[in-house]
């Protein structure tokens, strides 16, 4: 992501050098990526559709859209995959990174880093300094507005963030004036897709398949018990049914009015989703702010778009004091966090809390230490 910023009346950027929409675009991410010495600067373009030009196509070195097959016989796959600057792989080969609404491809990391290496700064939530310009739906074509195919600063378009994974290149919208960045990536292929799979011995982290109401002892899965328990059994039978290693130690992430979701775990990291990648080294990772990478995956390894969860807890794992009734009551209102965030938002969402009567957040499961499955399982 550029360390610069703008306007969506990109020729207006410094580093345009007289170009304008596209071209402009693509100038800006070259400039940037030879500013970081970035291998094959020449080839970045930015992650960015117009009117007559999807980014799907652009990746590839092409023109044109999904829809015509960015003007080849048949649609070109296999751009890709992209890495992060710290060499952490971040969006999987072509179409295999795209999606549709509800099913975000695989993005398994955040964007996070400039050119240079340096962390995008968040901001606040009424001015956040993450968000760049993509015009771009989740399948890569054209989302429909894209401030006049990117000559003014007026209208709204589609923004991507540094801090959010799958699905992260299509999850705002936010007005053309706003000073915004650009997803520049390298066009073409450069690899085999991502590979899928957990160390060995690995502590699992996932969000629950599962959705339901603040009254966790309602759910399936909940086996007849109540608040915090009934979300442990919830986690603890996706678990079983996934396969998961100390598959009986799963707690989910919860808060009531007298324990902190931090404080109900003994293991102290790290956690891994099922596809293998970091998402925290300990507790304290977990609440600092930043997420590894967003726990977007579901124990069977099913991508998720940006869910709603249940954690009662705010971004540094204390209780929120929002807790549906200790997760026995539909009555009253409940804190959720946001499966695609990796920044503090993951536990503690800044938009609204979630009325308890609601049946879509989900859970976040962690496993813990368990004397029943430590000798020979560990």
């Amino acid at each position: 992501m550029t360390s610069a910023t703008g306007t969506g009346d990109l020729s207006s950027w410094p580093d345009a050098s007289g170009a304008t929409g596209l071209q402009a675009a693509d100038a800006i991410c070259r400039a940037h990526a030879e500013a970081g010495s970035l291998e094959g600067a020449d080839d970045y373009v930015a992650w960015l559709s117009d009117s007559g030009n999807d980014a799907y196509c652009r990746a590839h070195g092409l023109g044109g859209t999904r829809s015509n097959l960015c003007g080849q016989a048949q649609e070109p796959i296999g751009a890709g995959p992209w890495s992060r600057i710290d060499g952490l792989p971040a969006m999987d080969v072509l179409p295999l990174s795209m999606g549709s609404p509800g099913f975000p491809g695989y993005q398994p990391r955040h964007v996070l880093f400039d050119e240079s290496g340096q962390p995008i700064p968040i901001g606040d939530p009424g001015m956040r300094t993450d968000l760049a310009f993509t015009a771009t739906n989740l399948d890569g074509a054209y989302a429909g507005a894209s401030c006049a195919d990117w000559t003014s600063g007026t209208g709204e378009v589609i923004l991507g963030s540094a801090y959010y994974g799958f699905g992260g290149f299509s999850n705002f919208m936010w007005d053309c004036n706003r000073p915004l960045r650009l997803i520049c990536l390298r066009k073409g292929q450069h690899g085999a897709p991502i590979s899928r799979r957990p160390p060995p011995s690995a502590r699992i982290v996932f969000a629950s398949s599962t959705t339901g109401n603040g009254d966790l002892g309602s759910w399936p899965g909940a086996g007849g018990a109540t608040g915090v328990d009934a979300g442990d059994a919830v986690c603890r039978s996706e678990a079983v049914a996934a396969g998961l290693p100390l598959a009986g130690s799963f707690k989910a992430w919860l808060s009531t009015s007298s324990v902190a979701a931090r404080d109900r775990f003994g293991f102290d990291g790290p956690w891994y989703r099922v596809d293998g990648v970091l998402v925290a080294t300990s507790i304290a990772d977990m609440v600092d702010g930043f997420l590894d990478a967003p726990i977007q995956m579901t124990a069977e390894g099913a991508e998720l778009d940006r869910d709603s969860v249940w954690t009662g807890s705010n971004a540094d794992g204390t209780g929120s004091g929002s807790d549906c009734g200790d997760w026995g009551a539909t009555a009253g209102s409940g804190e959720i966090g946001m499966t695609s965030a990796a920044d503090a938002q993951w536990s503690e969402s800044s938009f609204f809390n979630m009325g308890c009567n609601a049946a879509l957040p989900r859970l976040y499961c962690l496993a813990d230490t368990d004397s029943l499955y430590l000798d020979g399982f560990d």
